[in-house]
């Protein structure tokens, strides 16, 4: 666990110093796709461990510094950025995301222009502001280095307001033309087009702008509801009728289906264009679907860029190294040879599972091609046979568990292999670290290291123990780097534990293939943790989204006396596991409403009442759009609120929340 919080910290610092580097100096020193699989990287970990997010992680930020140089502008309309995907497997599970809320939808997919964002907004046909996309909400004010653009109209050929968004770039041919004349003129050359591009917008000369001949493509308009455009495509071919510049390459799909060719032939096109692209993006075309849809925090439901694959590197493959998880499974990693590639320097990667060894034959000291497209990790992705070293070593999966040496078995049909020992320090540690999680008990005072010095001083073995550890108030209390105050904040977060909803204990006891969704849509059916226990097969799977891998995972972790022992012993010690303090009924003041939370409320922290909100049936999503029902607002509301006055949204206050919810729960 040591190495996974050393591998955040590194990713937090990279990511935030490489954000600065891209949004603020116009100087990346890695490219858009490497910043975007390190990204991932670290959201995957959060996945994993929820328990190590803090608010100051960069996963939380919406977006980045401003550039002092220039005036602020506040958007009218809020500037998103996409989330990636790098495969079509994962575009179709994008679909199949859609396909589950919506229907009757088509797509648009367009090249991803490497450039940088702008916003413009015409009053009366006329150019008013032209403005960088900043942190989303406020940008920079750069509207007199916009008016040397020629690919900008400054006046339209209708006398409307319309605010407009698009991506200023550099032909390839006019930064090579930059470049010679930096050359010769001994001067620093530009990295790549996009850094010129940046870089050049942000000119405090725009004498300068004008000389180097920006361009630029739109792809967006933001105030489409006032001007009754119904779909996007509509909306490019309304702004190639009021003067701009739309990309030619841009083609509508039926389905999904119709994607993956037009994604190759983008591709394919990549060499013969005159700029660079990175990617496709793809997006609903029907904007009454986007507005359903909505948006998660950070990210538009409805649209995804598509990255093209990044590069493979051959390195030395010089050990194998198993780890346990809080399941057993054993994954076994590949220690390599310290490579540079897509952006950082990688010395270990996945290697899956021993089919996976075996199938590609891969040996110790082998020249092994690595690549990060598309994985959270790097990955070990095939052998150069022609390469193989005399010394090549054939690899044998490990028999017993790496840390308690027990034997290994395989479950099911998995081409896994799991620590057949429950005892296993590694599992319990584990389990005990996600029983703690923020998704789950929400222990926040304990800590992954607490968790490990006090298993190993035998006070924490089983979930239970948590709930006894004021029996050991000066043991900690002495312990170094701890104290009378950390002890009181691990029992004031213990003990606050004991309220946290049933579903989150469930999800907290580790059953195998059992989410937090899953946890929430069965203690939906239930009113307690027995009638849980008791319940039949048949039970479980009559619950929309249970299948039989969750129903028979319940049913055999509630079929183990210890686990039942175990729960007896959190119910004696206080832990609630009753669902009935809360009116499950779909008659709920909220059934079946969408709702947006915004602000600070004081009685309840956010996914505190989303999961209450939830529990009476309601929808609570993360943006307003037409079909919000009712927006929940507490101190410093923002924009939500905003957009709320402006779509006539129900806007209710605390104080009419909590007299609804004592209503509701009493």
């Amino acid at each position: 666990m040591e190495n996974i919080k050393k591998d955040i910290e590194e990713l937090e610092n990279k990511l935030k110093n490489y954000a600065y580097e891209y949004y603020t100096l116009d100087n990346p020193t890695i490219s858009d796709y490497e910043y975007d699989v390190m990204y991932k990287r670290l959201l995957k970990y959060y996945d994993d461990y929820p328990e190590l997010l803090s608010n100051n992680s960069i996963t939380r930020q919406v977006g980045y510094s401003i550039s002092k140089k220039f005036e602020k502008y506040t958007h009218q309309y809020s500037m998103y950025s996409l989330d990636n995907v790098f495969s079509i497997d994962e575009l179709y599970e994008f679909d199949n995301r859609i396909n589950k809320e919506v229907d009757n939808y088509s797509y648009v997919v367009e090249p991803k222009i490497d450039g940088l964002a702008i916003s413009l907004t015409y009053e009366n046909g006329k150019l008013i502001t032209g403005a960088t996309r900043g942190n989303g909400l406020v940008g920079e004010d750069v509207t007199n280095n916009v008016k040397t653009i020629t690919d900008i109209p400054l006046v339209l050929s209708e006398n409307i307001d319309i605010t407009i968004r698009g991506e200023i770039y550099l032909k390839r041919s006019q930064f090579n033309k930059i470049n010679d004349d930096l050359k010769a003129n001994n001067q620093n050359t530009f990295v790549n087009a996009r850094n010129a591009a940046a870089g050049t917008l942000r000119q405090l000369d725009s004498k300068v702008v004008a000389k180097r001949k920006l361009s630029a493509f739109f792809y967006n308009v933001a105030n489409y509801q006032e001007l009754n455009i119904r779909t996007h495509y509509d909306s490019l071919l309304y702004l190639k009728k009021l003067g701009f510049v739309v990309n030619d390459q841009i083609k509508q799909a039926k389905n999904i289906n119709e994607i993956s060719s037009i994604i190759n032939d983008i591709e394919n096109n990549r060499d013969i264009n005159d700029y660079d692209i990175d990617g496709a993006v793809i997006k609903i075309n029907q904007f009454d679907v986007q507005e359903k849809l909505g948006f998660t925090t950070k990210y538009p439901k409805f649209a995804i860029a598509y990255k093209f694959v990044a590069e493979q590197l051959e390195t030395k493959l010089l050990d194998i190294e198993y780890t346990v998880g809080r399941t057993g499974k054993v994954t076994p990693n590949a220690i390599l040879e310290p490579i540079f590639i897509s952006g950082s320097t990688v010395s270990r990667a996945t290697l899956h599972n021993y089919d996976f060894i075996k199938t590609l034959d891969i040996r110790l000291n082998d020249i092994v091609i690595i690549h990060k497209a598309g994985e959270i990790i790097p990955e070990v992705v095939s052998v150069v046979n022609e390469k193989r070293a005399i010394d090549s070593k054939k690899l044998e999966f490990i028999k017993e568990c790496p840390i308690c040496h027990a034997p290994l078995i395989k479950i099911d049909d998995s081409v896994d292999y799991y620590c057949s020992n429950k005892e296993c320090p590694a599992i319990i540690v584990e389990g005990l670290v996600h029983f703690a999680s923020r998704n789950a008990m929400n222990i926040v005072g304990v800590s992954i290291s607490s968790i490990k010095e006090f298993y190993k001083l035998g006070w924490l073995k089983k979930f239970s123990d948590f709930y006894k550890l004021e029996d050991y108030k000066q043991d900690i209390i002495n312990l170094k780097g701890y104290g009378e105050q950390s002890y009181l904040n691990i029992i004031s977060s213990i003990n606050n534990s004991k309220d946290v909803s049933l579903d989150r204990l469930l999800f907290g006891l580790g059953i195998r293939f059992l989410g937090a969704k899953s946890a929430r849509l069965i203690c939906k059916k239930f009113n307690d943790i027995n009638e849980i226990i008791n319940a039949k097969y048949d039970d479980f799977i009559t619950i929309n989204e249970i299948g039989d891998k969750i129903a028979t995972s319940l049913i055999d972790y509630f079929s183990d006396k210890e686990n039942i022992d175990e729960i007896n012993k959190l119910i004696l010690l206080g832990v609630n596991t009753k669902t009935n303090n809360i009116n499950l009924t779909k008659d709920s003041y909220f059934a079946n409403k969408n709702i947006v939370l915004t602000g600070t409320l004081e009685k309840y922290k956010r996914k505190e009442l989303q999961s209450i909100l939830e529990s009476l049936n309601a929808n609570v999503v993360s943006s307003v759009s037409k079909n919000t029902d009712i927006i929940i607002y507490g101190k410093e509301a923002g924009s939500k609120l905003s957009k709320g006055q402006q779509l006539n949204v129900y806007l209710m206050d605390e104080n009419e929340l909590l007299n609804i919810l004592d209503k509701e729960l009493e």
